[in-house]
């Protein structure tokens, strides 16, 4: 009866490690000091970076601010509308600073008409 109820505090223990990103986040769940729970994770030899969950990754802003991230988006924008058969044209206009960051930032513009090529080709053509 002891064995059972060690097997299912481990079990529980395990459960609420798996639920936490940090190693001091499971230790607090569970009431427990971190080097409390680095003790506990060295008896009972488990590794806390395989049982705790993946740090989210932070997701990456688009580069569309930089003069190198604009002229990238203008390419993408002129090449999908190239291969619907529509022609358009963009350029890339710097447009003011971001006072905090210092860097000047970027804008695309083109000649669309409410988000359509001015130019398409003909019908029948």
């Amino acid at each position: 009866m002891t064995r059972s109820l060690k097997v299912d505090q481990r079990a529980i223990r395990i459960a609420v490690i798996r639920t936490c990103v940090t190693q001091r986040e499971a230790a607090r769940r569970l009431g427990v000091t971190e080097s409390g729970l680095s003790q506990w994770l060295a008896r009972e030899r488990l590794n806390a970076k395989d049982l705790l969950l993946e740090p989210p990754q932070a997701a990456r802003p688009a580069d569309h601010y930089t003069e190198r991230g604009a002229r990238k988006l203008a390419r993408a924008i002129e090449d999908y509308w190239e291969a619907k058969g529509g022609i358009v044209r963009c350029h890339i206009v710097r447009s003011g600073t971001m006072a905090r960051a210092g860097f000047w930032h970027y804008d695309v513009r083109s000649d669309m008409v409410n988000g359509l090529p001015g130019r398409l080709p003909r019908r029948g053509t």
